[in-house]
């Protein structure tokens, strides 16, 4: 099954002493066959079967030191390893989303009838306190993208091609992060031709392998046109580097990092998007409709939104009202 699953990061590299392949070989066949059936049957994004891939390494790794193959796992032992991820501190996030790989492996491989019992059936997973999201708001959004905006309008004299460029794309990726509401691997993979500058329109694909279509705002339709035009070697990527290639999720953090707001909130493709969120369901979108712009699957993630809604509402009758 070696060649089963070319998912793997072809950027960055490995550590000292290790393969790039070092987490797949850890891995039982029996865990690459389940890896395999996410990618060609169910759609599973390459990044989301990274994630997988690591925390049934893991496993896997817990396992081989107690000389238990992976078949032969019993709940017991599922749920001694669930108190190791706890001691280890890992984040109620993190440990969920194992649970869901670990589960998810079993079912498969009761299913595909490799065992005659799912271990993992009677444990209850991790449970899951899922913060509020942060979020920028409306007037820090309008004054952050106006600074944005002076220093790509800068004149060209006196200052370098590569650092106008720069200031101009920064300028797009900030102004089409908070109009679209992209993930930042949506944004990274997202290609020209999958924008559409006169309808205001793009086409995206998210988790699961889905497509949606999205508006695009008039100020970040003007600013990519910007951007574009002072490309010389027009690139397929909306958002590329300086060869042409496109930029990566680490880049594309990285440029919005450098736009510290200071009091301790780090911009992030993320804090762009639930603003995103937040902000249209603040001026009366409904739900449903946030849902379909956002891409979840399933509306009970876009509705943690509206609690971020209902505490800034708070907030301001808080900080306003007279006898509040």
């Amino acid at each position: 099954m070696d060649n089963l699953l070319p998912f793997r990061k072809r950027s960055g590299q490995p550590a000292a002493g290790q393969s790039p392949h070092a987490d797949r070989e850890r891995l039982p066949p029996e865990a690459e066959a389940y890896l395999h059936y996410l990618r060609a049957e169910k759609g599973l994004s390459n990044n989301s079967l990274e994630s997988y891939s690591r925390d049934l390494a893991e496993l896997s790794q817990w396992l081989a030191k107690r000389q238990l193959p992976l078949l032969q796992c019993q709940p017991m032992d599922l749920r001694h390893y669930l108190l190791y991820l706890q001691q280890k501190g890992l984040k109620p996030s993190s440990s969920a989303r194992a649970w869901a790989a670990i589960r998810g492996c079993f079912r498969f491989l009761r299913k595909d009838r490799c065992i005659s019992q799912d271990p993992s059936e009677s444990l209850r997973a991790p449970r899951r306190n899922r913060p509020l999201p942060k979020i920028i708001s409306e007037a820090g959004m309008r004054e952050l993208l106006e600074q944005v905006a002076i220093k790509a309008n800068r004149p060209p004299v006196a200052r370098p091609r590569a650092e106008r460029l720069t200031a101009l794309r920064d300028q797009a990726l900030f102004e089409l992060a908070y109009a679209s509401g992209l993930r930042v691997s949506e944004l990274a993979q997202l290609r020209r031709e999958h924008l559409d500058l006169e309808l205001g329109v793009l086409r995206v694909r998210g988790k699961g392998n889905k497509e949606r279509l999205g508006p695009v705002g008039k100020a970040a339709l003007q600013a990519i046109r910007r951007y574009w035009e002072a490309e010389k070697r027009p690139s397929p990527w909306v958002f590329a580097g300086p060869r042409g290639q496109p930029l990566s999720r680490q880049a594309l953090w990285k440029r919005m990092h450098a736009w510290d707001r200071g009091q301790g909130q780090k911009l992030s493709p993320h804090l762009f998007r639930h603003s995103f969120a937040t902000h249209m369901l603040e001026r009366g979108a409904d739900l449903r409709s946030v849902q379909t712009l956002l891409g979840h699957a399933d509306i009970s993630t876009t509705q943690i939104y509206t609690h971020v809604a209902a505490r800034r509402m708070q907030q301001v009758y808080r900080s306003h009202h007279p006898r509040a």
